[in-house]
């Protein structure tokens, strides 16, 4: 009867090729299909956690540039457009959603928008 390994299990499987049965870590990385390092990741995890520490982690990213910070003022973000006060705008303003205010700015100007709370 043939049995599926989970993914912890393939990489318990491997890291013991390394340890018990004395396989060199390129020869391990060679036969379960992965590079020399992840073989070495899984080495690592499994000195520092054991059997558990071999199971999948989150792939949800540590930091987001994208983010943006509580706190944080909208003077100091950086859209790619200049903020100013609406009263510096003159007449030709259009209302966008949250209170911000995009203007056209002159054809001569390389950025041709502009936002202001």
């Amino acid at each position: 009867m043939l049995v599926e390994l989970t993914k912890m299990e393939q990489r318990y499987d491997a890291v013991l090729a390394v340890i018990r049965d004395g396989l060199t870590v390129t020869e391990v990385a060679a036969a379960f299909g992965v590079g020399r390092q992840t073989v070495h990741v899984w080495l690592a995890r499994y000195e520092e956690g054991g059997l558990a520490a071999l199971g999948d982690r989150s792939h949800r990213p540590r930091t987001s540039p994208l983010q943006i910070h509580h706190g944080s003022k909208p003077e100091s973000w950086s859209f790619g457009v200049s903020i100013r006060p609406r009263a510096q705008l003159g007449s030709a303003i259009n209302s966008v959603g949250g209170g911000f205010v995009l203007s056209r700015r002159s054809q001569a100007s390389t950025e041709p928008w502009s936002v202001t709370s």
